[in-house]
This record gives structure tokens, C-alpha cells and sequence, in this order.
């Protein structure tokens, strides 16, 4: 990733790959931009490779309302901070009771969800 990518090392084999580069053997501005670019890339991939990420899409849940988008920001604020090197035992008892309380809240909002559902079908059977 470019981000651990050590730059002082990337910038120097730039610098040495663009200085050996030799341009008057090429007919063209765009052959030489194509070589260029296919040189840059070289490095990139060497030194900072593509990571693949799977992203898997969760369809919306019914339920899944603002309360609770709320509620999961609040744990997700409080499990950083719980995770930090220089976390406080306050931190990571706020951040157990904030899971709990977002978990118990998933817990109502399923159930309320669904007996509103039942309720609303009652006659139809």
C-alpha cells in the first residue's frame, strides 16, 4: 500500500530509472509517455502492490433505523479509542457497555420490527 510504502526508496530507484531512461531512441511523444508510465507502474506494483479487498453487500435491514446507526457510530468511536495503545481502563468499560447497550438494541428493534409485522397480519390468516 502507498501508505507503509518506504519513499526514500521508491524516490531513488525513480530518479535512477528516469536518468537511464533513454528517450532518442523512441519515434514519438506518446510512445515515450507510454514508456514512462509503464516504468512508474513497474515501481508501484513493486513497491506499493494492490491489495485485494472483499466487500460483501448486506442487503438493507427493515429494522435498521437511525437510532441504531447512531448507536453504532457511539460503539464504533468507543472501540477505537478502547483499542489504542494509551486506552484507560475507563475506556474499554465504556466501550463493553456501549456493545452491550448496541447489542441489546439490535436485540429490541428485531423484535419490535417483527411483532409490528405479525401484529399488522394477524387478520390475514
Amino acid at each position: 500500500s502507498l501508505k507503509s510504502m518506504d519513499r526514500v526508496n521508491f524516490t531513488e530507484e525513480l530518479s535512477e530509472s528516469i536518468d537511464s531512461y533513454n528517450c532518442s531512441s523512441l519515434t514519438s511523444l506518446e510512445e515515450s509517455v507510454t514508456d514512462l508510465h509503464a516504468m512508474v507502474q513497474s515501481l508501484l506494483d513493486e513497491h506499493a502492490p494492490l491489495m485485494e479487498k472483499t466487500i460483501s453487500y448486506l442487503p438493507h435491514a427493515p429494522w435498521f433505523d437511525n437510532e441504531y446507526k447512531e448507536q453504532r457510530t457511539l460503539r464504533r468511536k468507543a472501540e477505537k479509542r478502547a483499542k489504542k495503545k494509551d486506552a484507560t481502563l475507563d475506556d474499554k468499560i465504556l466501550y463493553e457497555q456501549i456493545m452491550q447497550e448496541t447489542t441489546k438494541m439490535s436485540t429490541l428493534k428485531k423484535q419490535q420490527y417483527y411483532r409490528n409485522k405479525i401484529d399488522a397480519n394477524e387478520n390475514d390468516v
